[in-house]
């Protein structure tokens, strides 16, 4: 599927380990905790809502997908753009709107200010593990955003995305455009994955049973 970057965020100590053989490894600051509850008896990484967030490394690419599982610790998000988030040139945002239950994707374009909104998606279980995907196709421009593996916005612009070295982050809003007491997460992340392409329809749903429906893939890393 062309993995690039694959932070299952179920170690205990230590760093937040990338599984896809690159090597990226998240550095976690301020307020997040380990081995917390997860999917189907696994460990996550819990975000204190205050400053709690995972910096790491990773190569963008002009069409992606990402995909990440994320628990709210209340039924609206307590913040906004607390998902995951890299503001920089050809970067995205999963982006949960603040003092509700839904959530926004975003596509960044080849310039740090360039950038388009998807669309966005209303749930009504946001205090429960949910997995939210974006994917982009860059020649025709065409984004998509998916929940619980079914897809339910889509949008074509005009776009242009290059390949860069950019620094993403996990349970805030990107570092290098808000403070650490602004948009940080209350609630527990798991499983996020970037792709250098973007998937399938039938890929997303496949990435979705493999946790919602106990089926496990492996990984020779224990953290």
């Amino acid at each position: 599927m062309t993995l690039t970057g694959y932070w299952p965020l179920t170690g205990t100590s230590g760093e937040a380990y990338d599984h896809s053989g690159r090597d990226n490894h998240g550095t976690l600051l301020g307020g997040v905790s380990q081995g917390a509850k997860g999917l189907l008896g696994e460990n996550s990484h819990s975000f204190d809502g205050v400053d709690g967030r995972i910096r790491h490394d990773y190569r963008t690419s002009p069409s992606f997908t990402v995909n990440v599982w994320m628990h709210s610790a209340q039924s609206t998000w307590n913040a906004t753009g607390a998902g995951w988030s890299d503001r920089s040139a050809s970067g995205f945002i999963i982006h949960p709107d603040g003092d509700e239950s839904g959530w926004s994707g975003y596509v960044l374009e080849n310039t740090k200010d360039g950038y388009y909104k998807i669309g966005s998606y209303t749930a009504d279980n946001v205090d429960s593990w949910n997995m939210y995907t974006i994917t982009h196709e860059n020649n025709t421009g065409t984004s998509r955003m998916f929940f619980n593996g079914e897809q339910v916005m889509s949008k074509v612009t005009t776009t242009s995305r290059v390949v860069n070295t950019n620094t993403g982050t996990l349970g805030h809003d990107d570092m290098d455009s808000y403070s650490a007491s602004e948009r940080a997460l209350e609630g527990r992340i798991a499983e996020a994955r970037y792709y250098s392409r973007p998937l399938t329809g039938s890929e997303i749903r496949y990435l979705y049973s493999i946790k919602s429906r106990g089926l496990h893939t492996s990984s020779s890393k224990s953290s």
